[in-house]
């Protein structure tokens, strides 16, 4: 288990630390609500706000179960009725996983082409004279996806639709194509090339990924105060601010949901600075900032933070919270660079401290605008530094 606490530090820099990687007996909600809360105890945090984890059962009475302990009470917010936060990344893939069972053919189809077509430098070379014949305006090219990762399969079809007029040229041209698409390498039966309609569902299909992906991101922001497109969702007003993720600068379209706040905010502006008492009051009645995009919430709030000195403190806990386990999950890609079959007698203490040490000395404060496309892979810019950590085993067991 894999525990990453996330947090502002006095630069208003957004960073995160793993602090626990542990061995842990079974999968019980109870087994992991104990690892955590020894996890606690051991590094003295005793206000907790919230605790980000995936949509499993175990999870769920994990979250329960800290919940009738003592740790973090004295400080706790709202009596933990907000501590458990679900894994935005975790529901978009149940909700994806699911979408792809009904493409599930056309999605194999279109792969397989792919396959064919990466096989070999010859096949390569005549596709792309098919690119180039059918003059296709792409600058991407074909990629595989990785089927237990459905963002990879999302940017796979994404591409791979924008080049079906070469794909076609490709099939009329090469006869072995049609064979090779028709069995399954196994001298089964496969699915076939990809007709017209397979590439109308796929085409339907990244169309709707994409806007389920905005969306979500555009919800996520709604916690992180921010938007993904770079207009005027790109607010810092009401309690919250803007970590934009996108690069546009529009002015939006005329169903922008934030369009309310902006006309809000005109009404108040004739209402006296003077006359506001509270700092919430003050903060509400002030100009919203120029939707731009490259606008960074965490800056803003260092340069204003003297100004709001108890809004600043609330914002500095609330923005530091994650909305994905992505930054733990992907901790275990480098628990098995340690762990190998060559070091598999490395002690469980032992490799939490390389795990550790290792993120420790490579963190780097996170960067909140980014485009969505990126953000969605973003588990790649989690990983860490095998050499390092081989480096770091081998002197721990030269010690030993």
């Amino acid at each position: 288990m894999c525990v990453t606490a996330h947090f502002i530090d006095g630069d208003w820099k957004l960073q995160k630390r793993i602090i626990s990687f542990v061995r842990i007996s079974d999968h019980k909600g109870a087994t992991i609500g104990r690892e955590l809360e020894e996890c606690m105890l051991d590094w003295g945090i005793d206000k907790i706000l919230t605790i980000t984890v995936d949509n499993a059962t175990s999870n769920d009475s994990a979250i329960d179960w800290l919940r009738t302990r003592e740790i973090g009470s004295e400080d706790c917010v709202a009596a933990h009725e907000f501590i458990h936060m679900r894994c935005t990344a975790h529901i978009l893939n149940l909700v994806v996983s699911e979408g792809l069972k009904d493409v599930d053919d056309s999605i194999i189809r279109v792969r397989n082409l792919i396959k064919y077509v990466k096989s070999s430098p010859q096949r390569l070379a005549t596709f792309k004279s098919c690119v180039d014949r059918s003059k296709v305006p792409c600058s991407s090219f074909l990629c595989l996806d990785v089927p237990t990762r459905w963002n990879s399969t999302f940017l796979m079809l994404d591409v791979a639709e924008k080049y079906q007029k070469a794909f076609q040229l490709l099939l009329d041209e090469d006869p072995y194509s049609r064979v090779y698409l028709s069995e399954d390498g196994h001298g089964k039966k496969g699915l076939g090339a990809p007709e017209a309609d397979d590439w109308e569902t796929i085409r339907n299909f990244s169309k709707m990924i994409g806007m389920t992906i905005m969306s979500l991101f555009e919800v996520s922001s709604w916690f992180c105060g921010g938007s993904v497109t770079g207009s005027k969702s790109n607010w810092s007003r009401s309690g919250e601010a803007s970590a934009s993720m996108g690069s546009n600068s529009g002015t939006g379209n005329d169903d922008d949901p934030m369009d309310f706040l902006f006309e809000f905010h005109k009404d108040k502006k004739s209402a006296s600075l003077m006359d506001c008492k509270s700092e919430l009051e003050r903060y509400l009645l002030e100009d919203v900032e120029i939707p731009t995009g490259n606008f960074e919430i965490l800056v803003w709030w260092k340069v204003n933070s003297s100004k709001y000195l108890v809004l600043a403190l609330m914002a500095r806990d609330i923005l530091a919270i994650p909305i994905t386990t992505v930054a733990s999950e992907s901790a275990f890609s480098t628990g098995s660079r340690v762990l190998d079959p060559f070091k598999s007698s490395l002690a469980p203490r032992t490799v939490e401290a390389l795990v550790c040490t290792q993120n420790w000395l490579k963190s780097t404060p996170i960067c909140l605008s980014q485009n969505y496309t990126d953000a969605i892979d973003d588990a790649e810019s989690y990983k860490l530094d095998s050499e390092l950590i081989t480096g770091m085993a081998n002197l721990l067991r030269e010690d030993d």
